[in-house]
């Protein structure tokens, strides 16, 4: 079925939208967390998210981008293969993070561990949680 946003949330997403399509990759943040301010639904909630994707790739931004997968996976609303996709660079921007940060070491073997269930063919995935482990010693 095709997603829809909420009433309510349609203007803060159309603003946000807009932004990432003309580039205007500085003001996504700050439309972003408006989006959210007022999303009344997970539909809402994995669209802010999803939407602030792209910039944070463009700009380099991994703290924005594995903030804008992890609220995504949150919703509960990505399936099938971008569930799996989501979940292994959310894992693979948490082992990132983790050599300076135990939570997001934890995390890192979480969702790895996560995307070996749901995708148990891809090779990354499994490179992933090998990687994870081998720091865990």
């Amino acid at each position: 079925p095709q997603l829809q946003p909420s009433k309510e949330a349609r203007p803060a997403l159309a603003a946000l939208q807009k932004a990432v399509t003309e580039g205007r990759n500085a003001e996504v943040p700050a439309l972003g967390q408006a989006a959210l301010a007022v999303a009344k639904t997970p539909v809402d909630r994995y669209f802010a998210h999803q939407l602030q994707m792209r910039p944070a790739l463009a700009l380099n931004n991994e703290p924005l981008l594995l903030a804008s997968l992890l609220g995504a996976l949150e919703t509960g609303v990505p399936q099938g293969a971008e569930l799996a996709n989501y979940t292994l660079l959310a894992a693979r921007l948490s082992f990132n993070q983790g050599a300076a940060d135990a939570a997001a070491s934890a995390r890192a073997a979480t969702l790895a561990e996560q995307a070996v269930t749901l995708d148990a063919n891809n090779p990354d995935a499994h490179y992933i949680l090998g990687l994870v482990r081998n720091r865990q010693k």
